[in-house]
């Protein structure tokens, strides 16, 4: 299927559901009101539920959202995705008990609330069922097959296409292999030739119509498949990595298709929704709001021992590049002596000698960067993205490099999660890539989860 097919039949997908909620709403009042003279009290009036039907609806497509039941992705089964239906159910009738305990002023019945919840169950099981149907019906028309390609003619790469070929959901076909080695072009590796080198990507997926892009390469080929992705933007083909640098996101899912122990990451399209970006927003300034308005009163301690400890001024204040490269002045509580180039790299050792003593404790515990959630509040970053850079090492980006400005730095990463300092962020470009074409709310709150850990645990923190 196009990714605009997809596109498309995810949002009617999400019309259907809106209307779904909002019928079952209205006939879960209506059997309730069939009720009142056996129970004995009657309801508000229908005007009071109609008034709270948009917040209901809402509250139910988040909860499908959030558990990714829009998500067109080819490698979840039938049975995960109804676990994931249940969850979302859950959520939905959770949130709408919480909702209507707190409008007590519309008293609304818990016997309306419970009756909607199981018709929601009921209706939105059909509308997943009709989608699903529908999809695997696009599916047929094009001949039942997805067309893959895979990237690596190696150990991994063969075990990767024998898992395509007895997939019990997708039947994939695969074309073939590219390879880096050039001397391995032509040669056939599973009964599938090496129809070129990893330069010929973009060639091969247009003239083999290919649906779909398997990289099973090393880990330390992947700056060089990056810029190839971004080669076959326009062509609306999905990558998957067969990598474990991004395990950490995935260690507590059991969803995630493993090759020879290694998962199976989607790359993703870069592309985000209207409503994820003002949910991120919003959540960005109540959040930063409230760590601020919390630790307050520890910054005249913090900035007195700051000064106690070094001469100079209580915050650094350095030019980054942030959203679509423009600057924008950075704050942090400064952790270096004022003799230090501040243009210097960051330091990689607790035993360096631009760190004050007190900044030693500052920089293990991330307080230094409490400031920048001021840069949160004025829009210049987010509390999650890529880390915002110098600018003379931006200058130094390759092509591919420059789609971390897509988006607004953030106090936290990927990089920050899976390495913090023990890896240099400028050689660690794939953690922010792999971000950005994969950007969800959920993703985010696993990241700032994960952060907390990593800062308390004082882990790769210098």
């Amino acid at each position: 299927m196009s990714r605009n097919f997809r596109f498309s039949l995810s949002l009617y997908h999400m019309m259907t559901d809106a209307l779904l909620v909002g019928l079952c709403w209205c006939l879960a009042f209506a059997l309730r009101q069939q009720l009142s003279g056996g129970i004995g009290w009657s309801l508000p009036s229908f005007g009071v539920y109609l008034q709270v039907l948009p917040l209901i609806v809402m509250t139910w497509l988040l909860s499908c959202w959030f558990f990714g039941l829009y998500r067109r992705t080819r490698l979840r089964t039938g049975l995960e995705r109804t676990r994931d239906l249940l969850k979302s159910s859950l959520l939905g009738w959770l949130l709408t008990t919480a909702i209507a305990f707190y409008l007590k002023e519309y008293s609304l019945g818990r016997t309306v609330v419970l009756l909607s919840g199981v018709l929601n169950l009921f209706a939105l099981s059909g509308s997943w069922f009709l989608f699903f149907r529908l999809e695997r019906r696009a599916k047929q028309l094009q001949k039942g097959q997805v067309r893959s390609l895979i990237l690596g003619a190696n150990t991994n790469g063969i075990r990767l296409l024998q898992k395509l070929e007895e997939h019990p959901v997708v039947e994939y076909q695969t074309v073939g292999f590219l390879d880096p080695d050039p001397e391995r072009v032509q040669a056939n590796f599973g009964n599938r030739p090496v129809l070129g080198t990893l330069d010929a990507l973009r060639n091969v997926v247009e003239e083999h119509k290919v649906d779909e892009v398997m990289v099973a390469l090393p880990n330390q080929d992947h700056n060089h498949v990056f810029p190839l992705v971004l080669s076959c933007e326009d062509l609306g083909v999905g990558f998957w990595m067969l990598t474990n640098d991004f395990e950490a996101l995935n260690r507590d899912r059991d969803d995630i298709p493993r090759i020879d122990g290694l998962p199976l990451n989607y790359i993703g399209i870069e592309q985000t929704s209207p409503l994820y970006n003002i949910t991120k927003r919003l959540f960005d300034v109540v959040t930063a709001s409230t760590l601020l308005i919390l630790s307050a009163p520890f910054w005249l301690w913090w900035s007195l021992r700051i000064k106690m400890d070094s001469k100079g001024p209580v915050l650094f204040v350095q030019d980054r590049v942030g959203y679509d490269g423009k600057l924008f002045r950075m704050y942090k509580f400064r952790t270096m002596s004022v003799e230090s180039n501040p243009y210097q790299e960051a330091p990689r050792d607790h035993q360096d000698n631009r760190i004050t003593p007190y900044g030693r404790f500052m920089r293990r515990t991330s307080i230094d960067e409490v400031p920048q959630l001021i840069n949160v509040l004025k829009g210049e970053m987010s509390l999650v993205g890529p880390r915002p850079e110098m600018p003379f090492i931006v200058d130094t980006y390759e092509d591919w490099q420059r789609c971390r400005l897509r988006v607004k730095p953030g106090l936290t990463g990927l990089w920050q999660v899976l390495g913090r300092k023990d890896l240099p962020m400028q050689d660690n470009l794939q953690y922010d890539f792999y971000y950005i074409r994969n950007q969800s709310f959920l993703l985010d709150l696993s990241i700032l989860f994960r952060t907390f850990s990593a800062v308390f645990g004082g882990k790769g923190a210098y």
